[in-house]
């Protein structure tokens, strides 16, 4: 698995923990597959929690992002982000930061997270 230069916690959805650097804001329920069983956790309130872009960059690789089931997280907070709207989301946030990134030319890690904000915003994602 690539390493992020954040590693989504569960704790961090329980918390409904927004970051300074959101991406996306959600609600997805955490549901773990094991060989012989579902862990499946709802969530206990209505808060919204947040994916960091810090996530979605590769921490020892220049320019990788990962979006979807391969996102930065441990294993239960994968078992919320791993499913289709998070990952959509997490795509359109990898998409817009690989272009700013090549337009500067920069690394992904140095991406403006508010320049990544404004235009998620234009193209309408619910950021809070």
């Amino acid at each position: 698995r690539v390493v992020g230069e954040y590693v989504l916690k569960h704790e961090d959805l329980l918390q409904a923990k927004i970051f300074e650097d959101a991406i996306a804001i959600l609600s997805s329920t955490v549901d773990v597959h094991t060989s012989s069983k579902v862990i499946y956790t709802p969530t206990k309130s209505t808060a919204s929690y947040s994916i960091p872009y810090r996530a979605i960059v590769a921490k020892d690789l220049d320019n990788v992002w990962m979006a979807g089931k391969n996102v930065s997280a441990d294993r239960f907070a994968h078992g919320a982000v791993r499913v289709m709207p998070p990952s959509i989301a997490m795509g359109q946030a990898a998409g817009i930061a690989a272009s700013l990134a090549s337009k500067a030319n920069i690394k992904a890690k140095e991406v403006p997270y508010n320049e990544l904000r404004s235009v998620l915003i234009k193209q309408n994602a619910y950021l809070g």
